[in-house]
C-alpha cells in the first residue's frame, strides 16, 4: 500500500558551466535549481583559469610577485587541491 500524499515533481535545470553541461535534477523548488546554477556560475567566475578576472588567473599572474586576496572558497579550493 502507498501512502504518498505528496507526489514527487521531479524538476530539471539545464546549463552550461565551465564548458560543462550542467544537469540538475531534484524534487526541489525551481528558485533553488536556479539558485544552485547561479552558484555554479559565481564558482567559474571564481576559479576559471581562463577568465583573466577570475581570482586563479589573478593568482598565476602574480606569481611570486605579490600575494592576491580572495574570498575563503577560494581558499578552501586551492587548499584542497
Amino acid at each position: 500500500m502507498n501512502f504518498n500524499f505528496f507526489p514527487k515533481r521531479e524538476r530539471l535545470h539545464q546549463d552550461r558551466v565551465m564548458s560543462t553541461n550542467l544537469i540538475l535534477k531534484a524534487d526541489l523548488d525551481d528558485r533553488i535549481l536556479r539558485w544552485a546554477s547561479e552558484l555554479a556560475h559565481e564558482m567559474e567566475r571564481m576559479l576559471s583559469a581562463y577568465r583573466p578576472d577570475s581570482f586563479i588567473s589573478q593568482i598565476n599572474r602574480n606569481a611570486g610577485l605579490a600575494p592576491v586576496e580572495c574570498p575563503p572558497q577560494v581558499v578552501d579550493c586551492v587548499k584542497r587541491h
